[in-house]
């Protein structure tokens, strides 16, 4: 079984070898706060809450993740962050550029199997 320390680890590898910053956003005042930020560019930020194998998330963090998706905030759930990356960059990269130059290396490395969107 996989740790949620691992796929955290892979997951921020990922994003950044796709140029993407992921803050890991600790603890504070509000309990149940996604694990990790991720800006992508152009004022577009995820929230990803990162789970071991069979991990499940907590009334808390559901909560808290409902509110945000309300806010119209992408909010990402999993464990396997090949699948967590691939879903971000489909929802966030610019279509219109791929169409002109295709999707760029790290993404054509993904597997493309793995979407789920964010909205």
């Amino acid at each position: 079984m996989t740790k949620e320390s691992e796929v955290e680890r892979k997951f921020v590898e990922i994003c950044q070898g796709l140029g993407w910053p992921c803050i890991k956003l600790q603890k504070t005042s509000v309990s149940g706060i996604p694990d990790r930020m991720v800006l992508l560019g152009k004022g577009r930020v995820a929230y990803v809450e990162l789970k071991a194998e069979k991990g499940k998330l907590s009334k808390v963090q559901k909560h808290v993740i409902a509110k945000l998706k309300a806010q119209g905030y992408c909010c990402l759930v999993g464990s396997d962050p090949i699948s967590l990356a691939y879903s971000l960059a489909f929802n966030f990269m610019e279509l219109d550029l791929w169409l002109k130059s295709g999707p760029p290396e790290a993404i054509k490395r993904l597997p493309s199997d793995l979407l789920s969107g964010c909205w």
